[in-house]
């Protein structure tokens, strides 16, 4: 205890800092994922489009970098289509534990998306179906043995996209 109080900080928020830190060292692998992903030598017909956000509230953050490709074709034409998408969020809730009621738990998660498909163009709109993989993990502090959020989960995902 003394050494935490010493450098000025809780050992709350000493703990606070290692899981931002160590969320931090999780994501670089994912974005390092999707730039090998979105990086080819793709024909001069290739196209894609890149997309980056932030987000957040008194307690939550929420970030995203994603890429739409597609490898044979303008992002418009029909043809096939690539997207890959990683994701990183921080955010709070409060639930009744069996030791506490209104317990704050502090969660920490990092996820990939990667979906491919095919396009058409019909009356003037874009119209896409893709399917892939998701991937998820999440950290809770404290643990809540209710929550199905923790730890890592693969899923499968399908999505329409029409503009």
């Amino acid at each position: 205890m003394g050494a935490a109080r010493r450098q000025g900080g809780s050992r709350k928020e000493l703990q606070r800092q290692r899981e931002r830190a160590r969320l931090a060292g999780r994501a670089r692998p994912c974005t390092a994922a999707l730039a090998l992903l979105t990086w080819s030598a793709a024909p001069a017909a290739a196209d894609s489009y890149f997309v980056n956000g932030i987000s957040g509230g008194p307690e939550s953050l929420y970030g995203f970098s994603g890429v739409i490709w597609t490898p044979l074709n303008p992002l418009n034409d029909p043809g096939p289509i690539v997207r890959a998408w990683s994701k990183g969020a921080i955010f709070s809730y409060y639930t009744d534990l069996p030791a506490k009621p209104d317990q704050r738990i502090d969660v920490s998660g990092v996820g990939l998306e990667a979906e491919a498909g095919w396009q058409w163009q019909i009356l003037g709109a874009r119209l896409a179906l893709m399917a892939g993989a998701v991937w998820r993990d999440h950290q809770l502090s404290p643990a809540d043995p209710g929550s199905d959020l923790a730890g890592s989960q693969f899923g499968w995902s399908a999505s329409f996209d029409a503009d």
